[in-house]
């Protein structure tokens, strides 16, 4: 079983921008821009664990895994639509 993985905006922009990067022999060109140790939530997290995770790597989007199944994939969320929340939950605090 192969370990989940992504390919991000940022991989492909390293690898254009980077003349003098080598890849190594026998890899193909996808398998090279994979991301191995991917950032993901779960369903169960919390909006402010959500906003964590996101700054961990300066990600505009993070896949959505199943709880009980990590490798699968249910969604993708953006960091835009985690701030709306966020914003939402403080202004209906505050009524």
């Amino acid at each position: 079983m192969h370990p989940a993985v992504i390919i991000s905006l940022q991989d492909v922009t390293c690898v254009l921008f980077e003349k003098d990067l080598k890849r190594p022999e026998g890899i193909d060109q996808v398998e090279f821009l994979l991301s191995k140790n991917v950032i993901v939530l779960t369903s169960n997290y919390n909006l402010n664990t959500a906003i964590e995770k996101f700054a961990i790597k300066d990600v505009g989007e993070l896949p959505v895994v199943d709880f009980h199944n990590r490798r699968k994939v249910v969604g993708m969320i953006k960091r835009g639509d985690v701030m709306t929340a966020c914003n939402r939950e403080l202004l209906e605090r505050r009524l």
